[in-house]
């Protein structure tokens, strides 16, 4: 059986409800971009991956295999979802095109460094879910420039 799960963070509005943590990036003592900055979407993605894997260790969970087609997929629903609102579209050709039994997605849109993303979704059930799931051991995470923030999708896979 084929199942499929997403959930929406709508962090822009959440982050800023929950204590104003919007920041334009983070810059080191040089005043270059640091690790995370939304100046660089891709060096973003590792970041938020790696917050990602953080987390899951925290929680005594499996670390998540990077998947080049799940990170493929994020990209192609970021870019989908320039200028619109985070809503989801079926996950059905994950399933496919990645071989999974399982898909979920978490989605953002924010100047937020990728640990309050992580946070963001961690404050939310269904996000929490996502993270957490046992189940799903591979992702791909992918971010796009949309104004002045980074519109990212993170593409969970299990078997």
């Amino acid at each position: 059986m084929t199942v499929s799960r997403t959930g929406v963070a709508l962090l822009a509005l959440g982050l800023a409800l929950t204590g104003g943590a919007l920041v334009l990036g983070s810059a080191n003592s040089t005043g270059e971009p640091g690790p995370g900055s939304i100046d660089d979407p891709h060096q973003y993605a590792e970041v938020l991956t790696d917050a990602v894997a953080a987390v899951r260790a925290g929680h005594d969970l499996p670390v998540l295999a990077r998947s080049a087609c799940a990170a493929d997929a994020a990209v192609t629903r970021a870019d989908g979802l320039i200028g619109a609102d985070l809503v989801h579209a079926p996950l059905d050709d994950v399933l496919s095109d990645c071989g999974a039994a399982l898909a979920a997605e978490n989605l953002s849109r924010t100047a937020a460094a990728p640990d309050d993303v992580v946070q963001a979704w961690l404050a939310s059930p269904g996000h929490r879910d996502n993270l957490l799931d046992p189940e799903l051991t591979g992702a791909g995470v992918g971010c796009v420039r949309d104004g002045d923030e980074l519109l990212c999708a993170l593409v969970l896979t299990g078997d």
